[in-house]
């Protein structure tokens, strides 16, 4: 088992840039909600030849980063279309939304120990794939990802039920929020996303 750091790529400073360089400007957020529709809307909508999202209810050692990365090699490699014809997303819900949570997150709510209470464990890039298959290199390489609101209730629950903070449920959620790693998007339900995303003629793949 590697570090998170590992899993996270170079480092969150890295994973900030690839971000910044990959996502499509944001539309500004309706009032009061912590949801940006347009943000969004405009993600889903980026040119491409190919589309493909990728449904991950399970951490299962991150390998729904593998899948992703498969594809784009494909299409990049063996297609012999070259870089950027392949928009690849992935919608994480259920425990895998963990994964869109950056390290202050991780240390702070004890999330590893979270994982273990759903008999999971923390990714690990452990030789499945000869190509970095990090969130860092998936987003310069035109990634998406977006993060299961309903999900990440339930993580600020599990937060409260296994007493790794005191606070109440809505407060814990309203900073997990915060806590996205760099070029995730936040969606209501990781379920409506998927059906969004396929509806914006992305092909499914439940990973």
């Amino acid at each position: 088992m590697t570090t998170r750091a590992v899993f996270l790529g170079t480092g969150t400073a890295a994973l900030a840039i690839a971000a910044t360089a990959a996502t499509a400007p944001a539309g500004a957020a309706t009032a009061g909600s912590p949801f940006d529709f347009p943000a969004i809307a405009a993600r889903l909508a980026r040119p491409a030849a190919h589309r493909q999202v990728f449904a991950a209810a399970k951490v299962s050692d991150g390998d729904v980063f593998h899948y992703m990365v498969n594809s784009l090699n494909a299409y990049e490699t063996d297609y012999a279309e070259g870089p950027g014809t392949m928009h690849v997303a992935a919608v994480c819900y259920s425990a895998a939304v963990m994964m869109l949570l950056d390290d202050a997150a991780w240390a702070k709510y004890q999330i590893a120990g979270l994982l273990k209470h759903r008999g999971e464990s923390a990714p690990a890039t452990d030789g499945k794939n000869p190509f970095d298959v990090s969130l860092t290199a998936l987003v310069a390489r035109g990634g998406s990802f977006f993060a299961c609101n309903n999900a990440l209730h339930g993580v600020a629950s599990g937060v409260v039920q296994y007493a790794t903070s005191t606070e109440p449920v809505g407060v814990i959620l309203a900073d997990l929020q915060r806590h996205l790693v760099p070029g995730a998007l936040l969606v209501p339900a990781g379920v409506a996303a998927v059906n969004q995303a396929q509806e914006a003629k992305f092909t499914l793949f439940n990973a």
